[in-house]
Order: C-alpha cells, then structure tokens, then sequence
C-alpha cells in the first residue's frame, strides 16, 4: 500500500492506495496541530488502520507534502521508529509547473 499525506496549514490529509491500481483505499483529514509529537502522530494513524480494518495491510511507501516545517519531523520519526519506513517528502521544486503565488513555498 501506498500513503500519501498531505500537511496543510488547515487540515492534514491521510490517503491510502492501492500501488498496483492507484486506486484510493481510504481518506481521512484531521485538524492541523502545530504541537503534534511523534507518538500523537502515532496514535492517530494506528487508529486509522484499525478504523479502515487495515491493521494488518503492508505499508510500502509513504509521500508526504508539506507547507508546515514544524511537523515534517515528528512525521517522519513516527514512520520510521514504528513501521520501519522512510518517507519521501514532495515540494514545488519537483513540479514543473510555475506558481504565481506571493509565497509558493506555502
């Protein structure tokens, strides 16, 4: 399986496929905390897994977009401490599409 994670300002965004499909498996947003450790992190994800009776499904890859610094650490330390996976981070510098914001980076 493969998740994808997406670190807004406002919402974080979980989403989990099927890499052979691309299909979409499951999704859920939580409110964005600043404050999230690693084992709130934690929490929250395993019980994603037990909610969409996913507990048991092989995680392969995770892709993480951030545009909130502060949480990239705990995101990644969580994956990597209790699932053995290291997570690829995307920004804009992998789009090659020009953005005409005040402040792409957010």
């Amino acid at each position: 399986m493969l998740l994808s994670i997406d670190i807004g300002n406002t919402n974080i965004t979980f989403g989990i496929f099927k890499q052979s499909s691309a299909k979409v498996v499951s999704y859920a947003n939580f409110t964005t905390d600043r404050t999230l450790t690693t084992d709130d992190i934690a929490v929250k994800y395993m019980n994603l897994l037990k909610l969409w009776e996913l507990e048991d499904v092989q995680l392969h890859n995770v892709i993480i977009s951030s545009v909130v610094p502060t949480l990239e650490y705990p995101f990644t330390h969580m994956f990597e401490k209790y699932f053995d996976v290291s997570p690829s981070f995307v920004d804009k510098s992998g789009i090659p599409v020009k953005l005409i914001y005040d402040f792409p980076a957010e």
